[in-house]
């Protein structure tokens, strides 16, 4: 009666499209939305792109092929921190101030004695080991830059003997000769600061 009939059918082509570690199977033509997200992104990065700057983060793809998404990092602007030391009359070095700033990670953060304001009576120490001047900037924020300041100090003479006093510190106890009623002559001086200081004591 000629009602046979022949069907022949045939698959649509589908791809493997990975994200991370998941893969699916998409057809041929199909549009998919690029991730927004990507996964084990490092501290002080971003999603930039996919594949190179083949595709733009929610950019719309039509699939013509296999795709699979690695993802490209941008560094971006994290703190980092230039910590103050002062030395104290005891000759330790304490914190002073802690200033946070920022930068792009993995770029190089510096600091110098010439960025801060000298407090007074404090010389910068630019040879202390434990000056930290620069330094790659960590992702995780956790970058510490050091700037070091030496404390003044003085040389006080007694009868002739020398000894060396921090700025603000009491002066050593001396027992002086045994010169009653004679005017004995103590000079103070500043080291590194020029100035000579004198002053008069009586037995």
């Amino acid at each position: 009666d000629g009602s046979t009939v022949l069907a022949l059918y045939y698959d649509l082509v589908k791809y493997d499209v990975t994200i991370g570690d998941e893969t699916t199977k998409v057809p041929h033509g199909a549009t998919i939305t690029a991730p927004t997200e990507a996964d084990n992104v490092p501290d002080g990065y971003e999603l930039e792109s996919w594949n190179d700057g083949a595709y733009k983060p929610g950019e719309e793809i039509e699939v013509t092929g296999p795709i699979t998404f690695t993802p490209d990092f941008k560094a971006v602007e994290v703190k980092y921190t230039v910590e103050i030391y002062l030395e104290n009359t005891d000759g330790d070095y304490v914190l002073a101030d802690s200033i946070e700033k920022a930068g792009v990670t993995a770029t190089t953060a510096t600091a110098a004695h010439a960025d801060y304001a000298q407090a007074e009576y404090y010389v910068a120490d630019t040879d202390n080991e434990k000056n930290v001047f620069s330094a790659e900037i960590k992702g995780d924020g956790t970058t510490v830059l050091t700037v070091i300041y030496d404390r003044m100090k003085f040389t006080a003479m007694f009868d002739g003997v020398k000894y060396g006093v921090f700025y603000g510190a009491a002066l050593p106890e001396v027992e002086p000769a045994a010169q009653v009623g004679k005017v004995k002559l103590c000079e103070v001086i500043a080291r590194p600061h020029p100035e000579v200081m004198k002053f008069l004591t009586t037995g």
